[in-house]
């Protein structure tokens, strides 16, 4: 049946929306009781909005059919999540609901490819509009004080708030500073892979990256800047068709280029040391790891009390609590996943990380010898999020936090979306590869 430009229309809108409601609750954390009016059930509400605003134009919902071994994970996944779930036994559901939603939203959007465009549209608009909000923030301290840090208040104490902003370490219009700095980074990140793809480079496409790198340096987070230019070599080298010594002489130099101009930078910009100064600091206080040692320790020792089964569902932060007097996550996924949900249940999470990550890397082996630049840039990104979730998951919790979670759950429907239309044996095979300039390229 023919789709009319109206109806096309009219579902594309549709599938922004519900998009743009999620991305909104990933990219607002610390806010959700000052959007949502402090009620569970209108996030809910919104969340439920958003599923079947994507759901209803999944060819899933349209006609069944056989579940990909991703899909099948992604069940096993949400199971874990609801056996033995620490929080749910302390009547606390926030982070359950987000996460069997993003979890949900994986498994109708890898379907098909009209929400891609918007999501990246919309990663970067959110990127640039904090950096935005962290300079004049930054410039104005008296209105950060008084306006911004008691929004969130409930979610950080005032105390680490002021105590950021005392150390340098800008939180913009975020309870912490790596929510701002992911925000930014991925914006920037972006806007980098947009060029890589591209076939007439632009030095002015250096822009807008180069500015939001320079702004994310002021919130102090050493691991973004240093696994994302990680990243970016990764995937560079892993799309480029150029050979190994052309590679890595271009990633040297671009470092090179990015190190003198933000040394350059820095010194009539004091804020951009942020970095700089607290790996001096930490190194001062002989806390180069931040605590993690002491804590991944613990992990270790209790993850063998109960290997196979583990303790529970995002239950590592109670059991901390009382014989450290804070709650904290492990900060590092895989100890934690071991620790709460032990080796069976931490099964289906690897074999998703490991499959997406190879469905990816096969569909970028054959697309970067086409000419499609929208599904190279697509895979690309798909590539780049899904490298440095992974080993960001080495140092923090990306996979409990919303903003984190969703990006990579897209990232890995992107990729795996790409994979299928690549690989399964189907009429519209031959078709996309016409379609994407590889009709010559070995199949």
């Amino acid at each position: 049946m023919k789709v009319s430009k109206k109806q096309k229309a009219e579902g594309q809108f549709w599938i922004n929306l519900g998009m743009a409601l999620l991305l909104l609750f990933a990219y607002t954390t610390g806010l959700t009781e000052k959007i949502y009016l402090g009620s569970g059930k209108i996030v809910c509400a919104t969340f439920l909005i958003a599923l079947v605003a994507l759901a209803a134009y999944s060819p899933r919902i349209h006609k069944l059919s056989k579940i990909c071994t991703t899909q099948a994970l992604m069940f096993l996944m949400m199971l874990c999540l609801l056996v033995n779930n620490a929080e749910l036994h302390r009547g606390v559901f926030t982070r359950l609901v987000y996460s069997i939603t993003f979890f949900m939203t994986y498994l109708f959007v890898l379907e098909y490819d009209a929400w891609i465009d918007f999501f990246l549209k919309a990663t970067k608009v959110f990127g640039c509009f904090y950096a935005f909000v962290t300079i004049y923030l930054a410039c104005n301290p008296r209105i950060y004080v008084a306006f911004v840090i008691p929004l969130f208040a409930q979610y950080t104490s005032i105390s680490q708030q002021k105590e950021f902003l005392r150390d340098g370490y800008y939180c913009g219009l975020t309870p912490n500073p790596a929510f701002n700095a992911f925000y930014m980074f991925a914006a920037a990140s972006v806007f980098v892979l947009e060029m890589m793809v591209a076939k007439k480079k632009k030095l002015s496409s250096w822009i807008w990256p180069l500015f939001l790198i320079a702004i994310m340096l002021m919130t102090g987070k050493r691991s973004y800047p240093i696994l994302g230019f990680m990243t970016i070599c990764l995937v560079y080298w892993m799309n480029s068709r150029d050979d190994a010594i052309h590679k890595f002489v271009k990633c040297g130099s671009i470092l090179a280029v990015i190190l003198i101009a933000l040394i350059i930078v820095a010194q009539f910009v004091p804020a951009l040391s942020g970095v700089s100064n607290k790996f001096s600091s930490q190194a001062q206080a002989g806390r180069m790891d931040s605590g993690r040692f002491e804590i991944w320790s613990y992990a270790i020792k209790h993850f063998i009390e109960s290997p196979l089964w583990g303790h529970g569902w995002d239950s590592f932060k109670y059991a901390y609590l009382a014989p450290n007097g804070i709650p904290i996550h492990t900060h590092n996924v895989y100890l934690q996943l071991l620790f709460e949900i032990g080796i069976l249940g931490s099964a289906p999470f690897y074999a998703f990380f490991f499959l997406s990550f190879y469905h990816t890397k096969k569909a970028l082996d054959i697309i970067k010898y086409g000419e499609n630049e929208i599904a190279r840039r697509n895979v690309c990104y798909a590539l780049w999020m899904q490298i440095f979730f992974l080993l960001y998951c080495l140092l923090e919790n990306p996979l409990y936090d919303s903003f984190t979670l969703l990006p990579y759950l897209l990232a890995c429907a992107m990729g795996e979306y790409h994979y299928r239309l690549l690989y399964a044996r189907t009429p519209n095979q031959e078709k996309q590869k016409q379609n994407w300039g590889m009709q010559g390229c070995k199949w």
